[in-house]
């Protein structure tokens, strides 16, 4: 998603309506985010 320039936001609220309560935290994401960016 990051490849598309979706944000760490809309990708959270993705997981969140598939995983419930179960989808990782925002900050988590946003950290996935700044690794998949950074390379």
């Amino acid at each position: 998603r990051t490849a598309l320039h979706i944000g760490p936001t809309a990708i959270h609220n993705e997981l969140h309506t598939v995983f419930g309560d179960e989808a990782p935290p925002l900050r988590t994401v946003q950290r996935w985010s700044k690794w998949f960016h950074d390379g």
